[in-house]
């Protein structure tokens, strides 16, 4: 029986069942538990409310309290990839290929079963990651396979893949999502931070240039690194330009779900810098 992850932990003594409000299953022999309730949730896919949460195990002969175990950051979260041809205008047409892993796989199922809804939702998906861009083609693999790892591939077209400003286009590259919005909104806080999983993302845009257009904001460098990185979070941004084409890889590891109140301000403060980062665009110089 488990107390989920979202309400907290207790205090051991004095012993009560009152803060349980969850049951799932163990499996001794391999030491695995299982969410019966999580429908599209593959055997090593706990979910985020049983991640880390306290729980009490009931067997035959013995109980026992313990916590469950939290996957690590490399066995969640996403690997994106944006393969773009742009135009002096800044439209482009792209390939996107995305694999999601670990605890939000099963979120993806769910979502993504059903085919009366799932071009909509698949708009609605991209639009958050590129916006402005309409799907053309997509193919969704692996949904139906809980063991396996959602895939989807699609092909888009985007109007504004690229903001024009006189003879520059400005390229928005790498996750929309806000880290301070998503993970650390308050400047302060009475009690600990608790994030729903340790996660890694990870996202390679590849950008093939108009012709005679050169990246501004590498200017001189054919390499660029930048690398923001604090107590449990990582965030590692690549540009690399080779003849016509940008590349830009960005990696985002949160590897702790749990921080105290007084290293909230560290954390918060990464999450500002690793904002500023992702948020500058790419300047590309097209000819007029």
């Amino acid at each position: 029986i488990v107390r989920t992850g979202h309400k907290g932990l207790f205090e051991r003594k004095p012993a009560s069942l009152a803060p349980f409000d969850h049951a799932i299953a163990y499996v001794p022999s391999l030491d695995l538990y299982l969410d019966g309730t999580a429908e599209y949730t593959g055997s090593g896919e706990l979910p985020t409310m049983d991640s880390g949460a306290m729980a009490l195990q009931v067997g035959p002969n013995y109980t026992s309290l313990v916590t469950l175990p939290e996957a690590t950051s490399q066995s969640n979260g996403s690997v994106r990839t944006v393969d773009a041809k742009l135009a002096n205008n800044g439209s482009a047409t792209a390939k996107v290929h995305i694999e999601i892993h670990g605890v939000e796989a099963g979120a993806a199922r769910t979502r993504f079963h059903a085919e009366a809804t799932q071009k909509q939702r698949l708009q609605d998906w991209l639009g958050r990651l590129i916006p402005s861009s309409k799907v053309l083609k997509s193919k969704v693999s692996l949904l139906d396979d809980i063991e396996a790892m959602p895939q989807f591939d699609l092909t888009i077209e985007v109007p504004q893949f690229a903001r024009k400003e006189g003879n520059l286009l400005a390229v928005g590259i790498g996750p929309r999502a806000s880290m301070i919005h998503t993970m650390a909104p308050t400047k302060s806080r009475l009690l600990s931070l608790r994030l729903p999983a340790r996660q890694t993302q990870k996202d390679t845009w590849k950008i093939e240039l108009p012709s005679g257009a050169r990246v501004r904001s590498n200017e001189g460098n054919a390499r660029r690194k930048v690398v923001v990185s604090s107590e449990g979070a990582y965030l590692e941004l690549v540009t690399e330009v080779s003849n016509n084409v940008v590349t830009v890889t960005s990696t985002v590891t949160v590897d702790r779900t749990r921080f105290s109140v007084s290293e909230y301000p560290l954390f918060r403060k990464w999450a500002e810098d690793a904002d500023r980062e992702l948020e500058t665009p790419l300047l590309i110089e097209v000819t007029p």
